[in-house]
């Protein structure tokens, strides 16, 4: 994800440095078409970059598939493995496959120490 990410920072930090970061009212006119199209551009890749993030999660596909792995032979829940991301599961292991999730998260995040 963070190599996604990289040309848009790249861009940013160009801008700023050669200080175009900032728009000219007097030349707006002059650039309107430009900086339209540059917007449009940069808002399709952050809606890209959006997506990958919401439906893309690698991570906690490889996670599901890990807890798979840990189960018995007669409790395994993957049917069948569509794509890295992407999987068929049993029906009645919805809220356990949740109920995991939710204790990794837990596990792994950060609370700011009173």
């Amino acid at each position: 994800m963070a190599l996604l990410c990289a040309p848009y920072a790249y861009y940013n930090v160009r801008l700023y440095t050669r200080k175009q970061h900032l728009v000219d009212v007097t030349e707006i006119f002059n650039l309107l078409n430009w900086e339209k199209k540059q917007r449009l551009f940069k808002l399709g890749y952050l809606v890209v970059l959006l997506f990958f993030s919401i439906f893309c999660d690698i991570p906690m596909a490889q996670f599901i598939i890990n807890l798979n792995a840990s189960m018995p032979a007669s409790q395994k829940f993957i049917i069948h493995v569509l794509d890295t991301t992407h999987f068929f599961v049993q029906p009645h292991v919805a809220e356990m496959i949740r109920s995991a999730i939710s204790t990794f998260r837990e596990q792994n995040s950060y609370e700011k120490p009173a």
